[in-house]
């Protein structure tokens, strides 16, 4: 219970476009919903959050969209 109100990060592993899977952490506080206007007639689709360095497919920081049918697993930490 705890856990859900003060967790900073949320670790996502997410499986990408090409089949691969990723994990990555992002910061909670910056999540904002995502909303698909060209393919899914607006609907909601996910959700875009700032990616900590060193996660993922890449070592940089910054901005990602993660679409809910892609994730695999989600697990909130606080490291």
């Amino acid at each position: 219970m705890i856990r859900e109100i003060l967790a900073p990060f949320e670790r996502v592993t997410y499986i990408r476009e090409d089949g691969n899977q990723a994990v990555y952490k992002v910061f909670r506080p910056t999540k904002h919903l995502f909303i698909n206007k060209k393919h899914d007639n607006g609907r909601v689709v996910g959700f875009r959050a700032w990616k900590m360095p060193d996660t993922g497919s890449d070592e940089r920081m910054g901005w990602r969209s993660f679409r809910f049918d892609r994730i695999a697993s989600r697990k909130l930490t606080f490291v």
